[in-house]
């Protein structure tokens, strides 16, 4: 025998039933879920607070465990792409289909359902009256008339009192039909492999919305035909053979849900919450989502019935009597039996109570009987999972729950919108206050990253990984600047973030510049897996490009450049003899005029300079020859070598070998006069790279280009490089350059105010614990001051083996917070194709890199 529904019709977001309520349907977004210590976790009680004030009477709130269909995945990474132009990209997206079909992503989803009231005595004539035309209609076999439009319009008009009541930042929008018949086939399937829920759409009716009338979808009736036939078999009764097991109610703890249209069935294990700690829950603590942590794919729901404050305290007024004539009825046994200590407890409980009810204006009572559903393939397998829900629970948490024999079907029935409440609903009903019910927070999401985008990591904070998307292009567009930085110690995975986000640029179309200045040179071997007719590696050491601005940029808009690197290398005050001398040289006008094609040309103009009796262009021209006369000076002054190509969609400079001054040194003056030419030389190299970096990524504001720095010290030591840096922040998206940085220290990044310019930041593995307190003091102000956040990094995060090797499921362990300041905790993924996977993961030997002849023939 098939079941019969409540639901009569449908209509765009609302749902009519046989008992004549009308119920309407509205999708939300989790809220950002912060970290121990973060303001995030207020913000979430404020706004559930706003929610259980909002709305009294009736509603239900769903968290669903929905899939996400790797189509979808491959339609928001392929989004905005020519994949004619982008074939790497597509090629990849091709394969993490395939890996996503393997191992299935999951998306909660969140609804709030609440049966509308009649707002005038019309309003509740039209209900009665539709109600006993659909039963007559029912009983005598005629189709079920669809609802009159002035019964849609009364009851767009009720729900609409309830749309303004739901906290915008919760982002309602009202449910389709499509999404209306996803939650009914969502409860015959769980437990098997389930059809995603329809995308969120854009163009929904959001909060807010005036529209009243009926449109050309809203006027479009549905019926519960949409829904598949099923059975309910409770205790799964068709499947006994024995009639010993056939008797035995422990052992029917389920219920079996069959699809009658698909011929497949779902059993499935209902549990309902019986009890809380004695103290109370801790307010910090989101049990509610150590759902999603345990691994298990259920679905939740809280049946809500709601009073205002004042309501509730006449009701109790009732109570209190009545324990106050118990008590006195009592006196003088309590040392007897006992129970009067008991009645003390009981009038201390509600004392409490009343005193809670009226700590806010808006406060409620609330009754909330929250149900847990867990399914699977097989009876032993629905009980093994709601068993194992049951007992961490309790063991863990001191959270009570029951899995009712016989009361399976009705519980099922009541995580069903639309379906009235039951006695079994409200036999484990909790009774608490608005402000209270409000620290579950249950409307809480662990979502990161990016709609679209670059496939960077999985979220991991949760049982239920889901894909972190990357789309620095959309984050400048929308007036974010799209920087990234990464903090953490070595072999944390820092370098791994970097090449996954370098290859998604690449493949999408970007460009990007990096500095490395690492000994095995490892992005050289990365860049060989990109295109290699567009990537050049440009080596400061053994060079075989020239860096020459002159050379590069020309004569006159070179000459800017040149002055700035000579007044570095020569060490020349602007103001001095020197600096005045070197700037009438490089003069912009004057340069074109004598044809100051190069720094060897500039070299040979001093010293005829000098030689015509001008002392100054003498010491000139003297300095300069110290550096000509290097081998690490020929990156400059070998005319032979042929020039950067600015145009390059990759660009990796290689500094290993350049000396740096440390910052100590350049901060105490006598040991600044006494640096060495080759810490001279790299000190202004490096100034001299950030600002060509700058030039080229902000020369088309059209594309995407990134800038990358690994170990950002040795950028930051120098000021003027550290100038550039800040520029990128907060200029780069004007000109669609954002800025990624790594180092093993967040102090590293500049200033208090540089530093909260980075948008997007992660945290790897750091064990020393200084410096983890200040990288999750960048991360999220007050952080470094919650005792599980530093052990989280310094203990928790791709954590060393035995073997001093982090196991192979536990690397590329991070915690990232989002542009939109959304944390959680993720491992990078790593592209499929295994000729970059392997550069990824890889740290090759210095002697092994390819030089820049080999990658950008």
């Amino acid at each position: 025998m098939t079941i019969r529904v409540p639901d009569t019709a449908m209509i765009g977001h609302l749902k009519w039933t046989d008992s004549g309520v009308v119920w309407a349907t509205w999708r939300l977004e989790g809220l950002p879920k912060g970290l121990g210590g973060s303001e995030l976790n207020e913000t979430r009680r404020r706004i559930h607070r706003a929610l259980a004030h909002g709305i009294i009477g009736e509603y239900m709130l769903m968290g669903l465990g929905g899939m996400v269909s790797p189509e979808e995945i491959a339609n928001n990474m392929l989004d905005g792409i020519d994949v004619s132009e982008h074939p790497m990209l597509a090629e990849e997206v091709l394969l993490a289909m395939d890996d996503f079909d393997a191992h299935p992503h999951g998306r909660r989803e969140f609804w709030i359902s609440v049966p509308l009231k009649a707002k005038t005595p019309m309003d509740q004539l039209r209900r009665v009256w539709s109600w006993a035309e659909n039963s007559a209609r029912e009983r005598v076999g005629f189709r079920i008339a669809p609802p009159a439009p002035d019964a849609v319009v009364a009851a767009l008009r009720a729900a609409k009192h309830i749309e303004d009541a739901i906290p915008g930042a919760l982002m309602p929008r009202r449910a389709t039909v499509a999404e209306q018949v996803w939650i009914a086939t969502h409860a015959l399937s769980r437990g098997l492999y389930e059809a995603p829920a329809p995308q969120r759409r854009p163009d929904g009716i959001a909060q807010g919305a005036r529209q009243l009338q009926l449109d050309e979808h809203l006027a479009k009736v549905s019926t519960p035909k949409s829904y598949p036939p099923f059975h309910m078999d409770e205790g799964g009764q068709t499947d006994t053979t024995s009639k010993i097991a056939h008797r035995n109610p422990l052992k029917a703890r389920f219920l079996k849900v069959t699809n009658l249209r698909a011929m497949e069935s779902s059993y499935q294990s209902m549990l309902a919450l019986s009890g809380t700690p004695k103290g109370g829950w801790d307010e910090d603590l989101d049990w509610i989502g150590t759902l999603d942590e345990l691994g298990v794919n259920a679905d939740w729901v809280f049946r809500v019935q709601s009073i205002s404050a004042r309501e509730a305290k006449r009701r109790n007024s009732r109570i209190e009597a009545n324990i106050a004539d118990q008590m006195d009825q009592q006196d003088g046994t309590a040392a007897i039996t006992g129970t009067g200590g008991e009645m003390d407890v009981a009038a201390s409980d509600l004392n409490q109570y009343h005193q809670e009810l009226g700590a806010y204006d808006r406060e409620v009572q609330v009754q909330a009987t929250f149900i847990v559903a867990v399914g699977d393939s097989t009876a032993d397998g629905a009980i093994a999972r709601a068993e194992f829900v049951r007992k961490y629970f309790a063991d863990s948490l001191e959270f009570q729950f029951d899995i009712p024999i016989g009361g399976q079907e009705a519980l099922w029935w009541a995580m069903w919108p639309g379906s009235p409440t039951t006695r079994i609903v409200r036999e484990f009903a909790e009774l608490t206050t608005g402000t209270h019910f409000a620290t579950l927070t249950p409307l809480t999401s662990t979502e990161l990253g990016d709609s679209k985008g670059v496939l960077i990591a999985d979220n991991i904070s949760n049982g239920m990984e889901r894909p972190v998307l990357l789309d620095l292009w959309g984050q400048i567009k929308g007036d974010v600047s799209g920087s990234i930085g990464l903090a953490g110690e070595q072999g944390g995975g820092k370098t791994v973030f970097i090449k996954i986000a370098i290859g998604g640029v690449h493949d999408r179309g970007g460009r990007f510049v990096a500095i490395d200045g690492s000994k095995v040179r490892e992005y050289a071997t990365f860049a060989q897996t990109l295109d290699q007719t567009s990537t050049i590696l440009v080596d400061l050491v053994n060079p075989k490009y020239s860096l020459d601005p002159l050379r590069i940029y020309g004569a006159e808009a070179g000459a800017s450049y040149m002055y700035t690197l000579c007044a570095s290398l020569l060490g020349i005050a602007p103001l001095s003899d020197d600096g005045i001398m070197l700037a009438t040289v490089l003069n912009e006008r004057r340069a074109k005029e004598h044809n100051l094609v190069s720094i060897s040309h500039l070299h040979q103009e001093l010293k005829e300079l000098g030689a015509g009796g001008d002392s100054t262009a003498k010491r000139l021209a003297g300095l300069m020859s110290l550096y000509s006369e290097t081998e690490y000076g020929a990156v400059l002054f070998d005319d032979s070598l042929p020039v950067l190509d600015l145009d390059a969609r990759g660009i990796v400079f290689l500094t290993y070998g350049v000396a740096l001054p440390t910052k100590e040194e350049l901060d105490n003056e006598t040991q600044l006069q006494r640096l060495g030419l080759d810490k001279i030389f790299g000190n202004a190299m490096y100034a001299l790279l950030a600002r060509m970096s700058r030039e080229i990524c902000f020369r088309n504001r059209n594309e995407l280009a990134l800038w990358v720095v690994d170990e950002f010290k040795h950028v930051a030591v120098n000021p003027h490089s550290l100038a550039e840096a800040e520029v990128f922040l907060r200029q780069g998206r004007k000109h669609g350059a954002p800025l990624l940085i790594a180092s093993q220290d967040a102090r590293d990044f500049g200033g208090p105010e540089m530093r909260a310019l980075i948008k997007n930041r992660v945290l790897t593995r750091q064990t020393d614990t200084d410096a983890a307190e200040s990288n999750l003091e960048w991360f999220q102000k007050g952080f470094s001051k919650d005792e599980s956040n530093v052990k989280l990094i310094t203990e928790q995060l791709s954590p060393l083996g035995p073997d001093n090797k982090v196991p192979l499921d536990r690397r590329g362990e991070a915690l990232f917070r989002d542009a939109r300041g959304r944390m959680g905790k993720i491992r990078t993924r790593v592209s499929r194709r295994p000729e970059r996977a392997e550069a990824t993961l890889s740290t090759p030997d210095a002697e092994k890199v390819p030089d820049s002849e080999e990658v950008s023939a």
